[in-house]
């Protein structure tokens, strides 16, 4: 069977339509009508989502993922105006804190993903002083080896979609999840959906599981990893070496996989890895009200939340363990 989805390209700004923009999945091009449209297939046999890039002279360039869910629909997506002197693609920038590695896979600073991963900080942040903070520190050490990946995921279109999809989407999903639980925003059973969707079965989970665990676990990309993965192990290795990295991005990552090539609750491993939040690495002493708001982004789980409270009462010279919902 094939799955027919009409893409819709426009200007952010003004909602325009953009003829003669370039669709491309690395491999063939086409280009959209003076409507702005194009038709995209692909069999959705084989895959359950199909990855392209759009590409316009005097616009930004950004990778849209389609879903065999939405075959015979029209999906309309947006293009920002470049600044002056600029073409495609993106890294980092766009003031404040950045994600330059979901900016080069989406092909802009301004993107939807990148947008949306700023309002889940800013509205994290709010709630918690404790959060807050948590978060900046992420970002410090993130800082440390993301731009030459970001780099590398920049030059190619093919990188890109493979960068979205492995990582990217999955990450992305898995916040989307943690946050909707955290802030009470509803049951998570759309955003659920959503994280199921974005960890495939098509693309070996039990493989790419396996390589984030071994980087973890080895501080080291294995032999028979991808050329790509290969030509960037220094970085790899040098964000595996840093603990806030790995709870903020290895450890869903590595979660998301595992749990899409086998069985598993996702709200509890969602639930365990917040209750585990390094935080103890931030705040010595934090008031009642600080460990209360921050517990509070846990009141839809009462284990994991019993869990975080306890690491904060428990003696700064003991280990403490893992939240026993879900083993990692």
């Amino acid at each position: 069977m094939v799955a027919v989805v009409t893409l819709k390209v426009t200007a952010c700004s003004g909602g325009a339509a953009i003829s003669g923009a370039q669709v491309t999945d690395g491999y063939n091009s086409v280009y959209t009508n003076s409507y702005g449209e194009i038709l995209v297939y692909w069999d959705d046999t084989a895959y359950v989502g199909y990855g392209v890039d759009i590409i316009k002279s005097g616009y930004v360039s950004r990778n849209v993922v389609l879903y065999n869910s939405q075959n015979g629909t029209t999906v309309t997506t947006c293009l920002n105006a470049a600044e002056s002197g600029g073409g495609g693609g993106g890294g980092g920038g766009g003031g404040g804190l950045s994600c330059f590695i979901v900016s080069a896979a989406t092909g802009s600073p301004e993107s939807q993903e990148v947008m949306a991963l700023r309002v889940l900080r800013d509205e994290v942040g709010a709630k918690s002083t404790i959060a807050a903070a948590l978060i900046d520190a992420v970002y410090d050490e993130y800082w440390q080896f993301s731009p030459p990946i970001a780099d590398r995921i920049s030059a190619d279109a093919a990188t890109r979609q493979g960068a979205l999809l492995a990582v990217v989407r999955p990450l992305l999903a898995w916040y989307g999840l943690a946050g909707t639980l955290a802030l009470s925003k509803g049951d998570g059973q759309a955003e659920l959906a959503l994280l199921e969707e974005a960890c495939p079965g098509w693309m070996a989970p039990a493989t790419i599981a396996a390589l984030v665990a071994a980087l973890r676990r080895d501080g080291a990309v294995p032999d028979d990893a991808p050329d790509f993965v290969r030509s960037i192990a220094a970085q790899l290795a040098l964000g595996a070496s840093l603990p806030l990295v790995d709870w903020a991005i290895l450890r869903p990552l590595q979660t998301c996989w595992e749990l899409a090539a086998g069985d598993g609750d996702i709200r509890s491993a969602v639930a365990a890895w917040l209750s585990d939040a390094p935080v103890e690495r931030l705040v010595q002493k934090p008031s009642a009200d600080e460990v209360s708001a921050v517990a509070g982004l846990l009141d839809f789980d009462p284990l994991a939340r019993r869990h975080l409270i306890a690491r904060f009462d428990a003696p700064r010279t003991e280990t403490n363990t893992s939240c026993g919902c879900v083993g990692r």
